[in-house]
Parts: structure tokens; C-alpha cells; sequence
């Protein structure tokens, strides 16, 4: 039975994509550069490299973040202080957020059901302006960002302290999820508890790096297991509509009629149909007294 489970938040329960070309562009105009489709590319090759180099421990945050925009600016053959850029960018990105679609009550419905706790390896001040935007903090237990802990993703000094600050902490029971294979997948094992990658755009898997289980998006993930927590209901109301036409020559088709839902299917949809009394409904699974009563 899973007990603790460790959300991401870029890209698997905010729109981090998002929220950095909105925030990108705008600082770029503040240092005269365009933010045109080859520039934001040349941004993101960049700064994908710089962030590799982080979670292998070769660079440390503040590199990567002042380092990015130096290198940026050195490829356009722009004069522009990388320190101020950054410094700029990050006031941008922490302002406002944007939720995937269905993460928000994805979140909400995990909270009533598991203890939650953030896992980031985003900036400080950045994370916490985009989660007190968009309302987060009552849903998590304890916030974990990596630049606080002092060890990033996959590190598995970052999950050890976090979970050295969870009081009855069980690590068969805890479940790590997120979107990227890199930080979160490989710091789940690291950690030796169970992963789950988010892969709405399912990409291939990476040979060495293998989830123990993968999800479209948060939203699906419980929509799917909300339907299963009630197939065994609707399969309890499930039921045939036999009325006297089954019993002429040739006979009609039994109708599925669902007693739940008052709704019998008809040409190809559930349709409203309250009064079956001019025949009988036959259950498919038997229902007990309470039921049969109720």
C-alpha cells in the first residue's frame, strides 16, 4: 500500500514550457533581442546542456543559470550582462502559472488519498512565487527544493533528506513522479522506491533508465483509476430491460439498462427512461438485500 508520494512539478503538474517562453521572450526584448523561433531554439539547446552538467554535478545552479545566457549571448554576438539577464529572468518566471490540463483536481484528489510531497529541483524563489500563485501549498506536506537541500535530482543525497524530515518515513512505501527520466525516474532508483514516469508525449525510454511504471499525465492516471474504483459499482446496477416484445415471435433484444442511473442504452447512447414498469429488469450481477431494498 503506497503511502508517500513525490510529485515534480515543471511539466508534471505545471506548464513549465509555458511559462518559460512567456518569460524568456520578455526578458530577452528587455536586453534588445528578438525572440525569434531560432533564438528560443538556440536558448533551449543551451540551456538543455547546462542543466545535464547540473544533475551530473559538474555544474553548480548558479552556473547554470548565469552560465546560459552568457553562452546564449555570446553565440548572437550580443553585449548583455548575463547576471542582470538572469536576475530579470527569474522575476519574469516566478510571476504566474499555468496548470496542465486536469492536474490541478489530479492534485487535489491525491492529497485526500496519499501524504504529498514536492519534489524540485527548480530555483528557491522561482518555485515558491509559482506555487503560492497558483495555490499549491495546501496540497503537499512538506515542500522539498532542491537548492535549499544543497543536493539536486538525481542525486540520492536529495532524496535522503528528504526523507530524514519525514516523521514515519517507509521507502517500500513511497512512489516518486515526474516527467523527467534523468532527474526523477533516476533519482527514484537511486532512492530504491518505486518511479513513475509521465510521458504525455511518449517518448522512448532510455535503455539504462527504466520506470517502474508510466502515465500519459496525472489527470488520466486518475481518471483511469477512477473509473476502475467504480466498475465493480456500475456492474452491481448493470442489468437487462425485458419487457413483452422479448417474448413475441421473432423476439427483440433485452435492452442494458443501468438501475444506478435510471439510463437504458439506446442507439448507441445512455438515455433517460425512469419508468420501467411495463417490464422487469434482470441484474447481471446479484444484488444483496440492502440493495435489492434500497
Amino acid at each position: 500500500m503506497m503511502e508517500f508520494l513525490f510529485l515534480d512539478l515543471d511539466d508534471t503538474i505545471l506548464d513549465f514550457h509555458k511559462a518559460e517562453r512567456i518569460a524568456l521572450s520578455k526578458t530577452l526584448r528587455q536586453f534588445g533581442v528578438e525572440p525569434a523561433g531560432e533564438v528560443l531554439a538556440l536558448y533551449h539547446k543551451i540551456n538543455l546542456w547546462h542543466w545535464e552538467q547540473l544533475e551530473k554535478g559538474k555544474l553548480t545552479r548558479d552556473e547554470v543559470q548565469v552560465g546560459r545566457f552568457a553562452a546564449l549571448f555570446r553565440e548572437l554576438g550580443v553585449s548583455a550582462d548575463a547576471v542582470r539577464c538572469t536576475r530579470n529572468y527569474e522575476g519574469n518566471l516566478a510571476v504566474g502559472h499555468y496548470f496542465l490540463p486536469g492536474a490541478e483536481e489530479a492534485v487535489a484528489n491525491l492529497s485526500q488519498k496519499y501524504r504529498l510531497f514536492l519534489a524540485s529541483n527548480g530555483t528557491a524563489s522561482v518555485q515558491a512565487g509559482r506555487l503560492t500563485s497558483a495555490n499549491l501549498y495546501r496540497f503537499f506536506e512538506t515542500v522539498f527544493i532542491s537548492q535549499e537541500l544543497g543536493f539536486n535530482k538525481p542525486a540520492k543525497e536529495f532524496f535522503d533528506a528528504c526523507f530524514a524530515r519525514i516523521p514515519d518515513f517507509d521507502p517500500k512505501k513511497a512512489v516518486m513522479v515526474g516527467d523527467s527520466l534523468t532527474s526523477d525516474i533516476l533519482g527514484g532508483k537511486n532512492a530504491g522506491i518505486t518511479t513513475v514516469w509521465v510521458n504525455p508525449e511518449r517518448r522512448l525510454p532510455h535503455p539504462e533508465i527504466v520506470p517502474d511504471y508510466e502515465i500519459e499525465s496525472l489527470a488520466l492516471a486518475l481518471r483511469k483509476e477512477i473509473e476502475a474504483a467504480l466498475q465493480p459499482f456500475y456492474m452491481r446496477h448493470m442489468c437487462l430491460y425485458v419487457t413483452p416484445e422479448c417474448f413475441d415471435d421473432p423476439p427483440k433484444t433485452p435492452e442494458v439498462y443501468n438501475d444506478a442511473t435510471a439510463c437504458v442504452w439506446r442507439d448507441g447512447t445512455w438515455q433517460l427512461l425512469e419508468d420501467t414498469s411495463e417490464g422487469f429488469l434482470l441484474f447481471v450481477q446479484s444484488k444483496s438485500k440492502e440493495e435489492a431494498a434500497a
